[in-house]
Order: C-alpha cells, then structure tokens, then sequence
C-alpha cells in the first residue's frame, strides 16, 4: 500500500486541506476497510479497478470511478474488487462550497 498526502499550493490553502493519493495491487486477501467520518468534502478519482461500498453487512454498491463525498455523518465500509489507484481532494468543510472553477 502507497499513501502519500501533499498540501495545496498557498492560493488554494484556505480552501484545500490536502491532497491524498492510494495505491495498492490486488491481492485477493483483501478485507473490507472501514471509512471513518472527517468532516471533509472529497473528490475522488479512482483510475484502476471498482471499489465496493457497503450499504449493509452483506449488500454493497460498486462506487463510480470519479465522485464528490459530501461530509460524512456515519461510517461505511469498503473493499476492493482489484487494483487501487485513486486520486482525491480534500477540501475544508466551508471550501467546496467557496471554489469556483474557472
């Protein structure tokens, strides 16, 4: 598994809290990995294989490979279904809602 985070350039640092990427090969031991609440927005981009995400302990949805997370009120579980190579911003509560995309 390769986790790195990288901070935003300083025009965007009130707004961005970080960048974070995620690689891991496939292994098919792989175990479902709970995903805690931050209070962050997040757009993710995911470039390898689908993602599960766990609506309950035995039904899951495949989660689309580009996608805005709203803040999180309660934990979920995920697991991957192959290769991961994602790619997310982590916006600051009140940044998503100021970001203008030119």
């Amino acid at each position: 598994m390769d986790y790195k985070t990288f901070q935003p350039h300083s025009d965007l640092d009130s707004l961005v809290k970080f960048y974070w990427t995620l690689q891991v090969p496939f292994d098919p031991k792989n175990q479902k990995q709970k995903i805690i609440p931050d209070g962050c927005i997040e757009m993710t981009f995911n470039f390898a294989d689908k993602i599960k995400k766990y609506t309950s302990d035995t039904e899951s949805i495949l989660q689309d490979t580009a996608m805005i997370m709203g803040q999180r009120t309660k934990s979920f579980d995920i697991l991957p279904t192959g290769k991961v190579d994602t790619f997310a911003i982590c916006f600051y509560p009140i940044g998503f809602g100021v970001a203008t995309f030119d």
